[in-house]
């Protein structure tokens, strides 16, 4: 709570990972603000998705690797049928995994702490050399899928969706206490909507956001324990109960150019 009543949370997600984090604000006594820092679409040519989709059915792949639980839908939305059994799933976090096994997948490899592309990467290298279907963003890193090939495997990548960063903040959204980062993707855009503002209290997902966030001259008073729901909702409590002051009333400006998102868990990238 601040002097001014519950704390207005920017929510940077639309769809349902923004729901789901509103609603659990909403339930701690807060003011989710939704207004989607970053959005999707799907890729201009969907023909390589779909050509890699056509050969996982076929059983052309040993692994389906995914990264977050927004390239689960394209999959699904693309027409993911059934996996054959002897392809093993390997996902970046727990809700990637839930995802994935909503959408039929059973999940052989997840990281334990490291729910990054290094974490997954380290997962896999136990793993002998092997094909592997690893969709992603337009605007991923590129060390997973470089340091699978670099250990061998044959990995196709195609794009499963694209990407798109907002170029302003809604009206609506002028006044927040707290703004939470769920990517790097967020992170960057949030730098560019309002550089030069008096900046709102800022809460991250994870390390590789903190780390980009601080990249971008950004101050993070909280970082997430955990890549989830629960954990972002218990750092923005501790960010605004541990914050000797709030700021409101930055001014929304315009953005451009493009955003790399990290694989932080969610990906809310």
């Amino acid at each position: 709570m601040t002097a001014a009543g519950p704390a207005r949370v920017l929510v940077p997600r639309g769809g349902r990972p923004g729901r789901e984090l509103a609603d659990a604000l909403t339930a701690a006594g807060l003011v989710p603000v939704v207004a989607p820092l970053i959005s999707f679409r799907d890729p201009d040519d969907v023909a390589p998705l779909r050509a890699g989709l056509r050969r996982l059915a076929d059983g052309a792949y040993g692994w389906l690797v995914l990264t977050s639980e927004r390239t689960v839908d394209a999959l699904v939305d693309h027409g993911l049928g059934e996996v054959p059994a002897h392809t093993r799933v390997a996902v970046v976090g727990p809700s990637t995994g839930r995802r994935a096994r909503a959408a039929g997948l059973n999940v052989d490899v997840t990281p334990e702490w490291d729910r990054t592309a290094t974490g997954l990467l380290a997962a896999l290298r136990d793993e002998p050399p092997a094909t592997a279907f690893a969709p992603r963003s337009s605007i991923a890193r590129p060390e997973l899928v470089d340091g699978l090939r670099a250990a061998g495997w044959d990995v196709d990548a195609p794009d499963a969706y694209v990407t798109e960063t907002a170029l302003s903040v809604p009206d609506d959204a002028a006044e927040v206490d707290v703004v939470v980062l769920t990517s790097s993707s967020t992170a960057e855009t949030w730098a560019r909507v309002a550089p030069d503002a008096a900046r709102p209290v800022l809460v991250s997902i994870g390390p590789r956001t903190t780390e980009t966030a601080h990249t971008l001259g950004l101050t993070i008073t909280r970082e997430a324990t955990s890549p989830d729901v629960p954990a972002l909702v218990a750092a923005v409590q501790a960010a605004i109960d541990g914050s000797t002051a709030v700021t409101r009333h930055w001014q929304a400006g315009p953005a451009s150019g493009t955003a790399a998102p990290d694989i932080d868990e969610r990906h809310m990238p």
